[in-house]
């Protein structure tokens, strides 16, 4: 019976450090007072790569709604647009939509979670803040 009560709450877990769709960031997502937030904390240095862009909140405002976090916003470094946003766990994968008025009119990133003690970005990284 126990096994049962604890599995919901582990799947819905999203506190941690995630890997961006592309490989490039790495995202760590707190929890503040009853909000989510996700800050930028790693970038693979590309000529593309702003490091400016390392240590910035890219999802704030999050309220758990269920097996959804939503009502906030999400910050895409490499348009320098902000969105409308909502996230929800997909496996052990973390899924992020971003959009404009409604749902249907944006766009799905999945995050992987990367574990204790494992490297997230490889080769060259950028400012490690890994506390909010």
């Amino acid at each position: 019976m126990w096994v049962l009560l604890l599995i919901p709450m582990a799947f819905a877990q999203i506190e941690g450090r995630w890997l961006s769709e592309d490989k490039d960031g790495e995202v760590v997502v707190y929890k503040e007072g009853s909000k989510w937030f996700g800050r930028l904390v790693r970038i693979k240095l590309t000529p593309e790569a702003d490091p400016k862009v390392v240590g910035t909140i890219i999802v704030k405002d999050m309220k758990q709604d269920g097996d959804e976090w939503s009502g906030g916003t999400v910050y895409d470094p490499k348009s320098d647009k902000t969105y409308k946003g909502k996230m929800w766990r997909d496996g052990d994968n973390l899924k992020l939509r971003g959009y404009i008025g409604i749902s249907l009119l944006g766009r799905s990133s999945t995050w992987t979670p990367l574990k204790e003690g494992e490297v997230g970005i490889q080769g060259d990284a950028l400012e490690e803040k890994l506390t909010p």
